[in-house]
Protein backbone atom coordinates (compact mmCIF):
# COMPACT_ATOMS: atom_id res chain seq x y z
CA UNK A 1 0.00 0.00 0.00
CA UNK A 2 1.18 3.51 -0.78
CA UNK A 3 -0.58 6.77 0.13
CA UNK A 4 -3.84 4.83 0.61
CA UNK A 5 -3.52 3.26 -2.83
CA UNK A 6 -2.66 -0.31 -3.78
CA UNK A 7 -0.28 -1.29 -6.58
CA UNK A 8 -1.55 -4.16 -8.70
CA UNK A 9 0.66 -6.84 -10.28
CA UNK A 10 2.97 -5.24 -12.82
CA UNK A 11 6.46 -5.31 -14.27
CA UNK A 12 8.61 -2.63 -12.69
CA UNK A 13 12.15 -1.32 -13.06
CA UNK A 14 14.00 -0.43 -9.88
CA UNK A 15 15.69 2.97 -9.75
CA UNK A 16 17.67 2.24 -6.58
CA UNK A 17 18.38 -0.56 -4.12
CA UNK A 18 19.33 -0.73 -0.47
CA UNK A 19 20.31 -3.62 1.79
CA UNK A 20 19.18 -3.42 5.41
CA UNK A 21 21.35 -4.53 8.33
CA UNK A 22 19.48 -7.86 8.44
CA UNK A 23 20.48 -8.59 4.83
CA UNK A 24 17.04 -7.91 3.30
CA UNK A 25 17.18 -6.05 -0.03
CA UNK A 26 14.81 -3.15 -0.68
CA UNK A 27 14.10 -1.60 -4.09
CA UNK A 28 12.94 1.87 -4.93
CA UNK A 29 10.40 2.03 -7.75
CA UNK A 30 8.59 4.94 -9.43
CA UNK A 31 4.78 4.63 -9.37
CA UNK A 32 1.83 6.82 -10.31
CA UNK A 33 1.49 7.45 -6.56
CA UNK A 34 5.10 8.51 -6.17
CA UNK A 35 8.33 6.71 -5.33
CA UNK A 36 8.00 3.61 -3.14
CA UNK A 37 10.40 1.30 -1.35
CA UNK A 38 9.40 -2.35 -1.63
CA UNK A 39 10.89 -5.77 -0.99
CA UNK A 40 10.06 -8.88 -2.94
CA UNK A 41 7.80 -11.78 -2.03
CA UNK A 42 9.73 -14.91 -3.08
CA UNK A 43 6.55 -16.94 -3.57
CA UNK A 44 5.09 -14.50 -6.11
CA UNK A 45 7.66 -12.02 -7.40
CA UNK A 46 10.37 -12.72 -9.94
CA UNK A 47 13.50 -10.72 -10.69
CA UNK A 48 15.17 -10.13 -14.05
CA UNK A 49 18.79 -9.05 -14.08
CA UNK A 50 19.89 -6.62 -16.84
CA UNK A 51 21.13 -8.57 -19.86
CA UNK A 52 19.88 -11.87 -18.40
CA UNK A 53 16.22 -11.79 -19.37
CA UNK A 54 16.42 -15.47 -20.43
CA UNK A 55 17.48 -16.71 -16.99
CA UNK A 56 15.68 -19.82 -15.80
CA UNK A 57 13.55 -19.08 -12.74
CA UNK A 58 13.66 -21.74 -10.00
CA UNK A 59 11.69 -21.84 -6.76
CA UNK A 60 12.75 -24.05 -3.85
CA UNK A 61 10.80 -25.21 -0.82
CA UNK A 62 11.70 -27.33 2.21
CA UNK A 63 9.56 -30.44 2.63
CA UNK A 64 9.77 -31.73 6.21
CA UNK A 65 9.63 -35.52 6.40
CA UNK A 66 9.68 -36.14 10.13
CA UNK A 67 11.54 -36.18 13.42
CA UNK A 68 13.33 -39.34 14.46
CA UNK A 69 14.28 -39.93 18.09
CA UNK A 70 16.88 -42.19 19.68
CA UNK A 71 16.06 -44.38 22.66
CA UNK A 72 19.06 -46.39 23.83
CA UNK A 73 20.50 -47.26 20.40
CA UNK A 74 17.19 -47.55 18.55
CA UNK A 75 15.93 -44.85 16.16
CA UNK A 76 12.14 -44.50 16.03
CA UNK A 77 9.65 -42.52 13.95
CA UNK A 78 6.35 -42.65 15.78
CA UNK A 79 5.76 -46.33 16.49
CA UNK A 80 8.07 -47.50 13.68
CA UNK A 81 11.67 -48.50 14.18
CA UNK A 82 13.70 -46.54 11.64
CA UNK A 83 17.23 -47.64 12.44
CA UNK A 84 19.92 -47.78 15.07
CA UNK A 85 23.24 -46.35 16.17
CA UNK A 86 26.36 -48.46 15.91
CA UNK A 87 29.88 -47.29 16.81
CA UNK A 88 28.73 -43.68 16.77
CA UNK A 89 27.17 -43.98 13.30
CA UNK A 90 23.48 -43.51 12.50
CA UNK A 91 22.14 -46.32 10.33
CA UNK A 92 18.67 -46.35 8.81
CA UNK A 93 16.33 -49.03 7.48
CA UNK A 94 16.13 -47.90 3.87
CA UNK A 95 12.62 -49.26 3.32
CA UNK A 96 11.19 -47.11 6.12
CA UNK A 97 13.03 -44.01 4.91
CA UNK A 98 11.76 -44.73 1.39
CA UNK A 99 8.16 -44.48 2.60
CA UNK A 100 8.91 -41.15 4.26
CA UNK A 101 10.23 -39.83 0.94
CA UNK A 102 7.45 -41.40 -1.19
CA UNK A 103 9.62 -44.04 -2.91
CA UNK A 104 8.42 -47.47 -4.04
CA UNK A 105 10.79 -50.30 -3.12
CA UNK A 106 11.11 -53.52 -5.12
CA UNK A 107 13.44 -56.47 -4.61
CA UNK A 108 15.39 -58.50 -4.17
CA UNK A 109 16.01 -59.19 -7.85
CA UNK A 110 17.97 -62.13 -9.23
CA UNK A 111 21.24 -60.49 -8.19
CA UNK A 112 19.92 -59.54 -4.72
CA UNK A 113 19.61 -55.90 -5.72
CA UNK A 114 16.91 -53.50 -4.50
CA UNK A 115 15.40 -50.67 -6.55
CA UNK A 116 13.95 -47.46 -5.10
CA UNK A 117 11.72 -45.54 -7.52
CA UNK A 118 10.34 -42.02 -7.09
CA UNK A 119 7.23 -40.85 -9.01
CA UNK A 120 9.32 -38.11 -10.64
CA UNK A 121 11.19 -40.71 -12.71
CA UNK A 122 14.32 -40.89 -10.55
CA UNK A 123 15.37 -44.27 -9.18
CA UNK A 124 18.43 -45.97 -7.75
CA UNK A 125 19.49 -49.58 -7.25
CA UNK A 126 21.66 -50.81 -4.37
CA UNK A 127 22.93 -54.13 -3.13
CA UNK A 128 24.08 -55.10 0.36
CA UNK A 129 27.85 -55.23 0.59
CA UNK A 130 28.37 -53.45 -2.74
CA UNK A 131 29.85 -49.96 -2.53
CA UNK A 132 28.02 -48.76 -5.62
CA UNK A 133 24.59 -47.53 -6.67
CA UNK A 134 23.15 -47.34 -10.17
CA UNK A 135 21.22 -44.13 -10.84
CA UNK A 136 18.39 -44.20 -13.39
CA UNK A 137 16.11 -41.60 -14.95
CA UNK A 138 12.80 -42.52 -16.58
CA UNK A 139 13.75 -46.21 -16.38
CA UNK A 140 17.12 -45.82 -18.13
CA UNK A 141 20.40 -46.30 -16.21
CA UNK A 142 22.37 -43.06 -16.37
CA UNK A 143 25.26 -43.30 -13.94
CA UNK A 144 26.93 -45.52 -11.40
CA UNK A 145 27.90 -43.85 -8.13
CA UNK A 146 30.58 -44.95 -5.72
CA UNK A 147 29.23 -44.69 -2.18
CA UNK A 148 31.21 -43.72 0.90
CA UNK A 149 30.17 -47.02 2.52
CA UNK A 150 28.47 -50.18 1.29
CA UNK A 151 24.82 -50.79 2.30
CA UNK A 152 24.46 -53.22 5.20
CA UNK A 153 22.39 -56.42 5.14
CA UNK A 154 19.06 -56.01 6.88
CA UNK A 155 18.35 -58.21 9.88
CA UNK A 156 14.83 -58.94 8.61
CA UNK A 157 16.03 -59.69 5.04
CA UNK A 158 14.37 -56.54 3.73
CA UNK A 159 16.05 -53.74 1.78
CA UNK A 160 19.61 -52.98 2.97
CA UNK A 161 20.36 -50.55 5.78
CA UNK A 162 22.04 -47.25 4.89
CA UNK A 163 24.32 -44.97 6.84
CA UNK A 164 23.19 -41.36 7.11
CA UNK A 165 25.69 -40.22 4.43
CA UNK A 166 24.10 -42.59 1.90
CA UNK A 167 20.59 -41.39 2.89
CA UNK A 168 21.73 -37.87 2.00
CA UNK A 169 23.35 -39.00 -1.24
CA UNK A 170 20.72 -41.34 -2.66
CA UNK A 171 17.49 -39.75 -1.39
CA UNK A 172 18.81 -36.20 -1.65
CA UNK A 173 17.90 -35.81 2.01
CA UNK A 174 18.77 -32.89 4.23
CA UNK A 175 19.42 -33.80 7.86
CA UNK A 176 19.67 -31.95 11.15
CA UNK A 177 21.22 -34.06 13.89
CA UNK A 178 21.28 -32.86 17.49
CA UNK A 179 24.18 -33.41 19.85
CA UNK A 180 24.52 -36.99 21.11
CA UNK A 181 22.28 -38.06 18.18
CA UNK A 182 19.20 -37.78 20.38
CA UNK A 183 17.06 -36.63 17.45
CA UNK A 184 17.32 -36.46 13.67
CA UNK A 185 15.16 -34.18 11.53
CA UNK A 186 14.74 -35.31 7.94
CA UNK A 187 13.70 -33.02 5.11
CA UNK A 188 14.24 -32.52 1.41
CA UNK A 189 14.58 -29.56 -0.89
CA UNK A 190 11.85 -29.58 -3.54
CA UNK A 191 12.12 -27.40 -6.64
CA UNK A 192 9.75 -25.97 -9.22
CA UNK A 193 11.66 -25.32 -12.41
CA UNK A 194 10.71 -22.61 -14.87
CA UNK A 195 11.22 -22.84 -18.61
CA UNK A 196 14.61 -24.24 -19.60
CA UNK A 197 15.51 -23.07 -23.09
CA UNK A 198 19.24 -23.57 -23.69
CA UNK A 199 20.57 -22.26 -27.01
CA UNK A 200 20.74 -24.75 -29.87
CA UNK A 201 23.69 -22.90 -31.39
CA UNK A 202 26.53 -21.04 -29.69
CA UNK A 203 29.00 -18.62 -31.23
CA UNK A 204 32.31 -19.02 -29.45
CA UNK A 205 33.97 -21.66 -27.33
CA UNK A 206 31.66 -21.70 -24.30
CA UNK A 207 28.08 -22.50 -23.43
CA UNK A 208 26.86 -20.18 -20.70
CA UNK A 209 23.80 -20.99 -18.60
CA UNK A 210 22.39 -19.06 -15.67
CA UNK A 211 19.39 -19.26 -13.38
CA UNK A 212 17.91 -17.39 -10.45
CA UNK A 213 16.89 -19.63 -7.56
CA UNK A 214 14.51 -18.48 -4.81
CA UNK A 215 15.55 -20.87 -2.07
CA UNK A 216 15.97 -21.42 1.66
CA UNK A 217 18.48 -19.20 3.42
CA UNK A 218 21.38 -20.24 5.62
CA UNK A 219 21.20 -23.76 7.10
CA UNK A 220 20.26 -24.34 10.72
CA UNK A 221 22.90 -25.34 13.30
CA UNK A 222 23.90 -29.01 12.91
CA UNK A 223 22.07 -29.17 9.55
CA UNK A 224 23.61 -30.83 6.51
CA UNK A 225 21.60 -29.51 3.60
CA UNK A 226 21.27 -30.62 0.01
CA UNK A 227 20.67 -27.85 -2.50
CA UNK A 228 19.98 -27.96 -6.19
CA UNK A 229 23.08 -28.42 -8.37
CA UNK A 230 23.22 -27.95 -12.14
CA UNK A 231 25.67 -29.91 -14.29
CA UNK A 232 26.39 -29.90 -18.01
CA UNK A 233 28.57 -32.71 -19.30
CA UNK A 234 29.62 -34.39 -22.55
CA UNK A 235 27.87 -37.62 -23.45
CA UNK A 236 30.81 -39.58 -24.78
CA UNK A 237 28.93 -42.82 -24.19
CA UNK A 238 25.37 -43.91 -23.50
CA UNK A 239 26.58 -46.47 -20.95
CA UNK A 240 26.49 -45.55 -17.23
CA UNK A 241 29.81 -44.18 -15.99
CA UNK A 242 31.36 -43.55 -12.59
CA UNK A 243 32.01 -39.86 -13.27
CA UNK A 244 30.89 -36.96 -15.40
CA UNK A 245 33.29 -36.48 -18.31
CA UNK A 246 34.36 -32.84 -18.34
CA UNK A 247 31.34 -31.76 -16.30
CA UNK A 248 30.75 -28.07 -15.70
CA UNK A 249 29.05 -27.34 -12.37
CA UNK A 250 27.06 -24.19 -11.73
CA UNK A 251 28.49 -21.91 -9.08
CA UNK A 252 26.14 -20.60 -6.40
CA UNK A 253 26.21 -17.01 -5.16
CA UNK A 254 23.70 -15.55 -2.73
CA UNK A 255 22.59 -12.19 -4.08
CA UNK A 256 20.46 -11.05 -1.14
CA UNK A 257 17.89 -12.13 1.47
CA UNK A 258 14.12 -11.78 1.26
CA UNK A 259 13.70 -12.43 4.97
CA UNK A 260 15.31 -14.59 7.65
CA UNK A 261 14.20 -17.79 5.89
CA UNK A 262 14.64 -17.26 2.14
CA UNK A 263 17.21 -15.78 -0.20
CA UNK A 264 17.93 -15.32 -3.89
CA UNK A 265 20.80 -17.26 -5.44
CA UNK A 266 22.58 -16.82 -8.75
CA UNK A 267 23.43 -20.16 -10.40
CA UNK A 268 25.84 -19.82 -13.33
CA UNK A 269 28.08 -22.12 -15.34
CA UNK A 270 30.37 -21.98 -18.35
CA UNK A 271 30.93 -25.20 -20.34
CA UNK A 272 33.84 -25.37 -22.82
CA UNK A 273 32.75 -26.54 -26.27
CA UNK A 274 34.47 -28.25 -29.18
CA UNK A 275 34.04 -27.01 -32.75
CA UNK A 276 31.07 -28.68 -34.45
CA UNK A 277 28.30 -30.63 -32.78
CA UNK A 278 28.51 -31.16 -29.01
CA UNK A 279 26.42 -33.95 -27.47
CA UNK A 280 25.59 -32.55 -24.03
CA UNK A 281 23.38 -33.40 -21.08
CA UNK A 282 22.13 -30.84 -18.58
CA UNK A 283 21.36 -32.39 -15.22
CA UNK A 284 19.50 -30.79 -12.30
CA UNK A 285 19.82 -32.78 -9.10
CA UNK A 286 19.76 -32.72 -5.29
CA UNK A 287 22.37 -35.12 -3.98
CA UNK A 288 22.04 -37.86 -6.59
CA UNK A 289 18.27 -37.35 -6.87
CA UNK A 290 17.60 -36.17 -10.41
CA UNK A 291 15.07 -33.36 -10.80
CA UNK A 292 15.45 -32.86 -14.55
CA UNK A 293 17.63 -34.29 -17.29
CA UNK A 294 17.76 -32.62 -20.68
CA UNK A 295 19.72 -34.05 -23.60
CA UNK A 296 20.96 -32.12 -26.62
CA UNK A 297 22.03 -33.87 -29.81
Amino acid sequence: MLNYGVLGPQKIRASAAWTASNGVRWFQIPTFLGNAWINLNPTRDRLQLPGREQDMQISGEISHKGAIYKTDNALTFGDAKVGYERDGELIFHSGVVAKMYQYTVSGPDRENGWTFAHPSGYSFRIKAGEKKAVISWKGKPRRSVILSAAPLPSADKEAPDLRIDEVRTLFGASTEVTLNHNSVYLSSAEYTLGDFNPPTEVKGNFLQLSALCYDAGSPQPNEVGNRLKIYVYDRSSDAPSDSFAGAAVASEEMLFSFDMYRALYDLSLKKPLQPGINRLTALFKVGERIILSRISM
